[in-house]
């Protein structure tokens, strides 16, 4: 059951879309977007591929192809996937063409073997040292990583957005704490913010919610709707969301 807002009049993402496709708005290409210097914001997806997730992963992949579509549109974002699954960790690449990201979220397969976190996190920090990246958006349903979040979390040099799908609460058996305590850790410590992951309106809402977070108060401030309420949401998950991260 997800704590965002699933129902809404009009979204301000739903509001651009008719506007675009009526010609109102036009859609600037990924070509022109990438040759006039526009992708100013880097996102990172980290995506755990895992066994546990194998029964839902079609239903997975198109909820996170979804989120790649809707950062495409709602801002000039250039996407770093990043993955684990079985005993890999592997960095896709940024990809300012939001056709090849969705191509390369589509070719992720699930694998048996613990949560990567860390390690996906380590590459991150790799090529944040190249170039700043400004949020991370976590996607999973398990943390089996004992003791490593502050480690994600000095990694990470950003906001990092958690959106967890289930509820494990095997993990507090095995390691002391459930992934909702983990990823509430790693959110709270880098002024981001943490959800579960919902119905496709409700994850749509959270992602406009993270993209105008991102983009800065101008864009915070055109939210309505169901956008405007998981902002909200995720602000009363952390009350310091709105002041970025200060690490």
């Amino acid at each position: 059951m997800s704590n965002l807002p699933s129902k809404l009049t009009k979204s301000a993402l739903e509001i651009l879309e008719e506007r675009r496709k009526t010609g109102a708005v036009a859609r600037p290409s990924d070509e022109m977007k990438a040759a006039s210097g526009a992708f100013t914001k880097r996102i990172a997806l980290h995506i755990d591929a895992t066994g546990s997730r194998d029964k839902t992963w079609d239903v997975a992949t198109g909820q996170q192809v979804q989120i790649i579509r809707d950062l495409n549109t709602l801002g000039s974002f250039e996407i770093g996937i990043f993955v684990h699954s079985g005993e890999e960790a592997s960095f896709l690449g940024w990809f300012t063409d939001g056709t090849k990201a969705e191509h390369a979220m589509r070719e992720i397969s699930c694998l048996g073997g613990g949560t990567k976190y860390e390690k996906t996190f380590g590459l991150h920090s790799r090529e944040y040292r190249k170039q700043k990246i400004h949020a991370a958006i976590m996607i999973g349903d398990a943390f089996e990583e004992p003791n490593k979040e502050s480690m994600i979390v000095s990694y990470a040099q950003c906001q990092v957005f958690t959106l967890q799908e289930g509820k494990k609460y095997l993990d507090e058996i095995l390691f002391g704490r459930t992934a909702e305590q983990a990823f509430q850790y790693i959110s709270k410590k880098t002024n981001g913010a943490y959800a579960h992951l919902g119905d496709p309106e409700a994850i749509r809402n959270f992602v406009a919610a993270i993209a105008a977070t991102v983009q800065g108060s101008d864009a915070v401030k055109t939210l309505d709707g169901g956008a405007k309420a998981a902002l909200e949401t995720l602000k009363r998950s952390n009350p310091r969301m709105m002041l970025g991260f200060d690490g």
